[in-house]
């Protein structure tokens, strides 16, 4: 398991088995608990992800970026711990970025936002909107009007964006209280660039949430993808961004 931890993230390094208990109300046993059972191999993996949980419950806002080359297992490991979240009476809304062609910009989120409820949503409808046009209003327009998206921030509108990432921002921390919330983006290889400047803007607002983003994506075909590569090097530079890249079960793990 290759980790780098973001801050407030425990350390495995010593081989110390660390509870995630030390972090939050005790409702992250739950996690600890559920992962004791139902799952095969990345036990370390899983220690993570529960003590990455039990800092989201506490109000210290996570991000973890999932590598791995295809078929590893990146996906499951996302599924193992929305059950995780969910042992804590955490709420988890899923996004997957797609290869075909004609997805619209911000497809990830978009999926995302639709899993949230009106009330969450009407708070900024209008500037929501601009990234999902389905869940909200655009500016001017009655609830449902369908609204080109905001562009992929590489031209005029700068100002526009920056309000939308805001929005989402914060219709997504104020849908993790009280209880939190894990978001869960996968396939990130194939998001747009669109989608890869929103991910950065919201790990970088993450501090005070009850929120762990969890994104995965294949690290053997970053090649060619220049969005996807700068997007890594601007998360690696944030705190609450921890990267962890899976790799194969040991025969230890297979056989048990």
């Amino acid at each position: 398991m290759g980790v780098e931890r973001g801050a407030g993230v425990p350390d495995f390094g010593s081989g110390r088995t660390i509870s995630p208990g030390v972090w939050t109300d005790g409702r992250e046993e739950a996690a600890t608990g559920y992962w004791q059972t139902g799952y095969v191999g990345r036990q370390r993996e899983r220690e993570l992800l529960a003590a990455l949980i039990g800092a989201a419950l506490a109000g210290r806002g996570q991000a973890v970026l999932l590598a791995g080359e295809p078929g590893i297992g990146k996906t499951r490991l996302g599924e193992e711990t929305a059950a995780m979240a969910a042992a804590t009476g955490m709420s988890c809304l899923w996004g997957r970025a797609t290869d075909e062609e004609g997805s619209p910009l911000y497809w990830p989120f978009r999926q995302v936002l639709r899993g949230l409820d009106s009330a969450t949503l009407v708070r900024a409808a209008a500037e929501v909107a601009l990234v999902a046009p389905e869940v909200g209003a655009g500016p001017g327009g009655a609830p449902g009007d369908r609204r080109p998206a905001a562009g992929d921030g590489s031209g005029a509108g700068g100002e526009l964006r920056f309000q939308a990432f805001e929005a989402v921002t914060s219709v997504l921390t104020a849908a993790a209280e009280p209880g939190g919330l894990l978001v869960v983006l996968d396939d990130l290889q194939w998001a747009d660039p669109a989608s890869l400047r929103l991910l950065v803007h919201l790990s970088r607002g993450l501090a005070d949430a009850r929120l762990l983003v969890l994104a995965t994506y294949r690290d053997t075909e970053t090649g060619g993808r220049d969005a996807l590569r700068q997007t890594l090097a601007a998360l690696a530079r944030e705190a609450a961004v921890t990267r962890l890249r899976l790799r194969g079960l040991t025969e230890r793990e297979v056989a048990s």
